[in-house]
């Protein structure tokens, strides 16, 4: 941005507008790891003579360009036995097809930061009533959203994604975002270009994968430039 030398009189234009009916509609939720949405229970009791919970619960990196409220910070976890996941969770206010997407590191600060994240790892994406779980490779995800798929919510619907801490390595959490989509244009692309990722399995069929998107994320781009 760039400041005149000459200084005009007079106030401040105004770039807030009344928004009418049809430009108000619900459009997205996004869970960062540092909202009220996201937890990170223990699924199992210690009890006397019961082996320990294989890994530490998870721990907050701080990290500039991490996705969130003020973009410092993500959560990672030393890889365990499934019983200490990370979960995101949001109350659905509008019945329809949502696109749900997972947002992960991108390559360039795992290498950098010594990140030695898991090649491969699953999340379970609950929608009506049932559960759809997803096998991810972490080489086939770009750094920024990744597309895990379409799914059908019912309105005032508890939906979430858990991320289970079963893995070879670290695992990431950060954000996961559910978008509503537009019945009447259920094509319709909000954004440049969002990452996908193939090899996912799924318990009822209802998720679909996003379209392949050939060119790097804005994100990816600009970290290949400054690292």
């Amino acid at each position: 941005m760039s400041i005149p030398e000459k200084v005009f009189a007079g106030y401040p234009k105004s770039y807030v507008r009344v928004v009418d009916d049809e430009e108000n509609f619900f459009s997205e939720i996004v869970v960062d790891n540092d909202d009220e949405g996201f937890s990170m229970p223990i699924r199992r009791v210690q009890r006397y003579l019961r082996p320990g919970l294989k890994g530490d619960n998870w721990q907050v990196q701080e990290l500039p360009l991490a996705f969130g409220r003020y973009e410092t910070n993500f959560r990672w976890k030393q890889p365990g036995d499934g019983a200490q996941p990370a979960v995101w969770t949001a109350t659905l206010p509008k019945d329809g097809d949502y696109d749900v997407a997972y947002y992960f590191v991108p390559s360039q600060f795992s290498r950098r930061f010594g990140l030695n994240l898991a090649e491969s790892f699953s999340l379970a994406v609950a929608h009506g009533g049932e559960v759809d779980t997803l096998a991810l490779k972490s080489e086939a995800l770009t750094g920024g959203w990744n597309l895990l798929g379409r799914f059908h919510f019912a309105g005032g619907e508890q939906a979430s994604v858990e991320l289970s801490d079963q893995a070879s390595g670290q695992l990431y959490a950060d954000a996961v975002r559910w978008r509503w989509v537009d019945p009447d244009k259920p094509e319709a692309a909000y954004e440049e270009d969002v990452g996908s990722f193939g090899n996912w399995r799924g318990r009822g069929g209802r998720g679909r994968r996003g379209r392949e998107r050939s060119q790097p994320s804005a994100l990816t781009r600009w970290l290949n430039r400054v690292f």
